[in-house]
């Protein structure tokens, strides 16, 4: 292990007799690693390594739903599910990151002609946990979908986010969300 690793630092190192990459990240607001396997590495041994060395340390192995929550209580984005191809900066609220005065680069036409306003919003549920996937309507009518849910158990209630049809849904607006146990 390199000396001095701190946040966002990548190496490679020996790990459990084989060299591969861990960085100090972690998306769920938690000084974290990453270990990056290769097709050559065996990942059965490298699994067995990590839980053999945690175990003294009462390290617990655990999926990536039971980090789900620590990334939405931490205001944390992931991709592929909170935005993709069809949402721009803009639409998530990361248009702090577009620089669009820089010189030219790929897709700069369209982000200078998009919408500018955020359409993506933290939710909570008083009633259940956001279906991932499910509508967000207001009056029976579907405006936006969820794109990540959780139970709080720091809030005792469900809380997620929610990618809305437009701006105009924003922070204060009352809707109805569909939950995993079929409620809304």
């Amino acid at each position: 292990m390199p000396e001095q690793f701190g946040y966002f630092a990548v190496a490679r190192v020996l790990f459990g007799g084989q060299e591969v990459v861990i960085t100090r990240t972690g998306y769920t607001n938690e000084l974290g690693w990453e270990f990056y396997t290769e097709p050559h590495h065996d990942a059965e041994a490298l699994w067995a390594h990590l839980e053999t060395a945690g175990k003294p340390h009462g390290m617990e192995i655990f999926g990536l739903d039971a980090m789900n929550i620590r990334r939405i209580e931490a205001g944390i984005l992931n991709a592929g599910s909170d935005f993709n191809h069809t949402t721009t900066p803009y639409d998530v609220g990361l248009g702090e990151f577009v620089d669009e005065d820089k010189g030219d680069f790929f897709g700069k036409t369209a982000l200078q002609n998009a919408k500018k306003e955020t359409r993506h919003f933290g939710i909570k549920c008083a009633g259940g946990e956001p279906l991932i996937s499910g509508a967000v309507e207001i009056n029976s009518k579907q405006v936006g979908i969820v794109t990540a849910g959780a139970t709080s158990p720091y809030l005792g209630h469900g809380i997620g986010y929610a990618l809305m049809d437009s701006a105009e849904h924003g922070a204060g607006t009352t809707v109805s969300v569909s939950c995993k146990d079929g409620s809304s």
